[in-house]
């Protein structure tokens, strides 16, 4: 029987943890597995997802008992978080165990079937829901149950967690966050196992889409959206009826001196102050990771009315036209230097 070893790298921060995405998926699915952590010091919330989803489908493809792991019982924190038991390593908490105090949320991994339950029994909308649950999660992260920190969060979550129940036909939702105030520094990461950016935006018949890049660049221009398009069938007085401009204010929030990345079904898009660039990105659904710099968030609301007021006359632009994949790029070109 063959034997791989996998040396996990020191720090699984962003871009370690894009190289390493690459490392495990490369592995065979035949034969002996083994992960060494002897290295492993420093890992983000990126990390914490993106790493023990792909462990967990390289586990999963494996045959039964052929997967080890070795030098990771000193990694405390690391199994506090559920990273391990997201992986199938009877090793720490499970995802979501820990109760999430520190600034932190643990790895946790929630049924999007039971959101949208929970919304049928209630008599509300799955946007109603899924506020509330930012709600709480917001608290933990924030330290506080108002002002513009939590306004932030819970606006970040609950939209991008609303856009997974509504559109990726995904079983499941699994997101971990930290906030490091002696860093100013803020990182929320959201991963769904759906059907990608692409398949969702393919019922608006405005949109012409190439690829899984050009519906990338598309998500990120408001009013974009798979269910909300000129002449489509909308619930009336829906207040949370999905408009399509989530992906496009949260990036804006985090390009106010943070990051923001989305990758999709082998493409994605990494925002940073004024810069656009590509990354490769090759695993299935869809990953959002937003870095906030929150003492340059201000006043949550006035920015999000000022970001609205921008969306909207773009938006005009949108509305009724056959938008192609050039001119999406260009849009969002043009966005930037603004």
């Amino acid at each position: 029987m063959s034997e791989a070893i996998i040396t996990v790298p020191k720090s699984l921060g962003f871009e370690e943890t894009l190289r390493f995405l690459e490392v495990l998926r490369c592995q065979p699915s035949e034969g002996k597995l083994e992960f060494d952590f002897s290295n492993l010091s420093y890992v983000g919330p990126f990390g914490f997802v993106m790493i023990s989803a792909a462990a967990k489908d390289l586990v999963g493809r494996a045959a039964p008992g052929s997967v080890f792991v070795r030098n990771h019982t000193h990694l405390h924190y690391h199994a506090h978080m559920g990273f391990f038991q997201a992986f199938g390593v009877d090793f720490g908490n499970a995802p979501g165990e820990a109760k999430g105090s520190g600034r932190y949320i643990p790895i946790t991994i929630q049924d999007v079937v039971a959101i949208q339950r929970e919304a049928v029994l209630s008599g509300i909308a799955v946007g109603a829901v899924v506020e509330e649950h930012a709600k709480r999660l917001a608290v933990v992260l924030a330290r506080e149950e108002s002002g513009d920190l939590h306004d932030t969060f819970t606006y970040s979550l609950r939209e991008i967690i609303r856009n997974v129940a509504e559109h990726s036909q995904s079983r499941i939702v699994e997101y971990c966050a930290q906030y490091w105030p002696t860093q100013d520094r803020a990182e929320l990461v959201i991963l769904d196992r759906g059907v990608g950016i692409h398949r969702t935006l393919l019922n608006n018949p405005y949109l012409e889409i190439e690829n899984e890049q050009h519906a990338l660049n598309l998500s990120l221009l408001p009013g974009v959206s798979g269910k909300s398009f000129q002449g489509a069938k909308l619930r009336e007085k829906d207040g949370w009826q999905n408009s399509g401009y989530g992906l496009y204010m949260t990036s804006r929030m985090c390009r106010n001196g943070g990051k923001f990345f989305i990758g999709s079904c082998g493409a994605s898009v990494f925002l940073e102050d004024a810069q656009k660039h590509y990354i490769p990105f090759n695993y299935p659904g869809t990953v959002v990771r937003m870095v906030f710099k929150p003492s340059k968030i201000g006043r949550v609301k006035e920015a999000l009315a000022t970001y609205n007021a921008d969306g909207i006359e773009i938006a005009k632009s949108i509305k009724g036209t056959i938008i192609t994949a050039s001119s999406a790029s260009r849009m969002l070109s043009n966005d930037f230097k603004a």
